[in-house]
C-alpha cells in the first residue's frame, strides 16, 4: 500500500521548487540592477573627477591663487584609475604648456623676491610631473604609456620654444629628453609597440632627436656600470631601439632639414651648431654605439648586432674602428663567426682591411653545422664573393670545392642543391681544377687500386687551404650524389658529368631551397594517372645479388657470397 500523505509532500515539494526558482529570479534581477547602479555611480564619478581636474585647471592657468592646485593633480597621477591618470596628465600638461607661453617658468628681470620663490616651487613642481609621467612610462597598461609618451614630446617641444636661454639660437632640452630616453630604456613593462613608435615617429624622422637621443646613451652609458642590477635591461632595450632604425646618416646623406624644434641652419651661418650638421652626428653615434660594445652584458646581442653590422659601419665616420670586435668573433668560429663575415668583407672593400688568415679561417667555417644553419644562405652570397677572383690559387680554390664535396654527403637535400651548382661555377672559373672532376689513373695504379684500395690524398683534418692536398684528389664524392635518393638532387648532380658549355648558374635561384619549397614543389607537379611514379628513383632489376658484382661479369676471386640471400629464404 502506498504511504499516506505521499501526495500532500509530492505538492508540498513542487512548490518549495517553484519558489526557489523565483527568488533566483528575483535575486539575479537585484543583482543587475546593483551592478547597473555600480556602474552609472562609478560613471558618473568619474565624470565628476574629470570635470573636477578640467576646473583646477583653468584656475591654475588664470590666477597664482590656483597654482597650489598643482599637487592636488600631481596626486591623481598615483590613481588606480586608468581615466583618471590619463585625464590629470594631459590637464597638468597643459596648464605647464599655458604657464611656459606667459612666461611663468621664465626668469624675468626686476622680480620681486617673493616672484623668485614662486618661480622655484613651479620650476620644481614642473619637474616632479615630468618625474611622475617618465615613471609612468613603466606603467603596466600600453594606452598609458603611448599617451604619457606623446605627452612627453609636447613638452620638450614647448620646453625648446618658450624655455630657451636668452641669445641662444639652437636649443634643445636635452636635459628633460635625457630623462625620457633614461625612462624608456629602463622600463621593464615597456610595449614593444610603444618602443616601436619611438623610434618610427621621432628617432627615424627628427635629426635633432636622434642626435639629442644618441648623447643621452652616450652618458647612461657610462652611468650604467654603477647599478648592475639594471644593466640588462638597459643593453636589451638600447640595442633594440638602435638596431631598430632604418634612417641613420652616412657620408652621402644631404644636409639635414627635418627637425623636431629646431630649425635647419641658414646659409650665411659660419659655425652651425653640432646637432645640426652631419658629420658631428655621425661621430656621436660612433663613439655612443662604442661605448655600448664595452658593456659586460652585450654578449647575447651580439649575434643582432653583426647582423646589422654593414648598416652601422657606413654610418661611422670611421668604420675601422670595428675591426677588433669583427674580427674576435670572426676568430672565435661558429654561427657568429658567419655573422661577422659581412663586416669583415665591408672593411676590406672599403678600407683596405688587411687581414691575412682570412681564407683560412673561412675555410675553418666549413664544417657539417654550416649547412643546417639559418645563416647558410647569407654564408653563401658571401662565399662566392671572396672565391670569385680569378688570381686566388688553384690549391685553395681545389680546397674550398673539395670540403663542399665531403659536406654534400652529410647535408639535407636544400644545402645539396646549392652546394653543386656552387661548385660548377668555381669549377668553371677556374680550369686549373678540373682534373678534379675526371682523373684517370696508369695500369699500374688501377692494379693496385684494384688490390689495395684508393686512398684519398685530400687531408680534411689539415687546417690551411694550400696544404690540403685537394688538387691531387677528385671529386668522387660528388659522384655518389647521382645516386642520391632524392630525384632533384641525383638530377641535378648530373650536370658535373656533363659538357661545361653552360656560362654560370644564378646562386639565388638556389639558395632558398627548404624541405617545404621542395615539398611545396613536388605537390605542384602533375602525375600522369597512366604513369604513376616509382618509389625508386632507378627501378632495379633484381633485389640482391648473389655475389657483390656487376651483372653480366664473371665473378671475382675471393669475393663470398651475398648473406641477405640466406635471410631471404622463407
Amino acid at each position: 500500500m502506498a504511504p499516506k500523505h505521499s501526495k500532500p509532500r509530492v505538492e508540498i515539494a513542487g512548490k518549495l521548487s517553484t519558489d526557489r526558482e523565483e527568488r533566483s529570479k528575483k535575486v539575479a534581477i537585484l543583482k543587475k540592477k546593483r551592478t547597473e547602479l555600480v556602474n552609472q555611480t562609478s560613471e558618473l564619478q568619474h565624470k565628476q573627477t574629470t570635470d573636477e581636474i578640467e576646473g583646477l585647471e583653468k584656475e591654475i592657468v588664470a590666477s597664482p591663487r590656483g597654482y597650489n592646485h598643482i599637487v592636488k593633480l600631481l596626486e591623481y597621477l598615483k590613481s588606480p584609475e586608468k581615466t583618471t591618470i590619463s585625464a590629470a596628465a594631459t590637464s597638468l600638461c597643459r596648464a605647464f604648456i599655458k604657464l611656459m607661453v606667459k612666461g611663468e617658468l621664465s626668469k624675468k628681470k626686476g622680480a620681486t623676491d617673493a616672484e623668485v620663490q614662486i618661480l622655484k616651487w613651479l620650476r620644481g613642481q614642473h619637474r616632479a610631473f615630468v618625474g611622475e609621467l617618465c615613471q609612468l612610462l613603466d606603467y603596466e597598461d600600453g594606452g598609458i604609456q603611448e599617451e604619457v609618451l606623446w605627452l612627453l614630446m609636447r613638452l620638450v617641444k614647448a620646453e625648446s620654444e618658450h624655455l630657451s636661454p636668452p641669445g641662444e639660437e639652437a636649443y634643445f632640452p636635452h636635459k628633460l629628453f635625457q630623462r625620457i630616453v633614461e625612462a624608456l630604456v629602463y622600463a621593464e613593462n615597456l610595449e614593444d609597440y610603444v618602443r616601436i613608435q619611438f623610434a618610427e615617429k621621432y628617432l627615424d624622422v627628427y635629426d635633432d632627436i636622434r642626435y639629442s637621443f644618441f648623447t643621452a646613451i652616450k652618458t647612461l652609458t657610462q652611468t650604467a656600470l654603477k647599478t648592475p642590477s639594471t644593466l640588462p635591461q638597459f643593453t636589451k632595450t638600447t640595442i633594440t631601439l638602435i638596431l631598430s632604425l632604418h634612417n641613420l646618416p652616412t657620408s652621402t646623406t644631404p644636409p639635414f632639414t627635418s627637425f623636431f624644434v629646431l630649425a635647419p641652419p641658414s646659409s650665411t651661418s659660419t659655425t652651425p651648431r653640432a646637432i645640426l650638421t652631419l658629420t658631428p652626428h655621425r661621430k656621436l653615434i660612433q663613439t655612443a654605439f662604442l661605448h655600448l660594445l664595452r658593456l659586460p652584458t652585450i654578449t647575447p646581442y651580439i649575434p643582432s648586432i653583426l647582423q646589422n653590422v654593414t648598416t652601422l659601419a657606413s654610418t661611422f665616420p670611421n668604420p675601422e674602428t670595428l675591426m677588433d670586435f669583427l674580427t674576435d668573433n670572426y676568430s672565435a668560429g661558429g654561427p657568429t663567426a658567419l655573422l661577422a663575415l659581412s663586416g669583415l668583407f665591408y672593411l676590406i672593400q672599403t678600407k683596405n682591411l688587411d687581414y691575412p688568415d682570412f681564407y683560412q679561417n673561412l675555410y675553418a667555417l666549413l664544417d657539417r653545422n654550416l649547412l643546417h644553419l639559418k645563416y647558410r644562405s647569407r654564408f653563401f652570397r658571401l662565399l662566392e664573393e671572396f672565391l670569385s677572383s680569378k688570381y686566388l690559387p688553384a690549391a685553395l680554390i681545389a680546397s674550398f670545392i673539395k670540403r663542399l664535396a665531403r659536406l654534400a654527403l652529410s647535408a639535407p637535400p636544400a644545402a645539396v642543391v646549392v652546394i653543386v651548382p656552387f661548385v660548377y661555377n668555381l669549377l668553371k672559373a677556374h680550369s686549373a681544377c678540373w682534373f678534379m672532376l675526371h682523373r684517370e689513373g696508369t695500369t699500374e695504379e688501377l692494379d693496385r687500386w684494384r688490390k689495395e684500395g684508393v686512398v684519398d690524398p685530400f687531408d680534411p683534418e689539415e687546417k690551411d687551404p694550400l696544404e690540403t692536398g685537394a688538387i691531387d684528389s677528385c671529386l668522387w664524392e660528388l659522384e655518389t650524389l647521382r645516386g642520391h635518393w632524392q630525384p632533384n638532387v641525383a638530377t641535378l648532380a648530373r650536370i658535373l658529368g656533363e659538357q661545361f658549355t653552360k656560362a654560370a648558374y644564378g646562386l639565388e635561384d638556389f639558395l632558398d631551397h627548404s624541405y617545404g619549397s621542395m615539398f611545396a614543389a613536388e605537390m605542384k607537379k602533375n602525375v600522369n594517372p597512366e604513369r604513376p611514379p616509382v618509389v625508386e628513383f632507378e627501378v632495379p632489376k633484381r633485389i640482391f645479388f648473389e655475389v657483390e658484382r656487376e651483372e653480366g661479369k664473371q665473378d671475382l676471386p675471393g669475393v663470398a657470397v651475398n648473406p641477405l640471400l640466406s635471410l631471404w629464404e622463407f
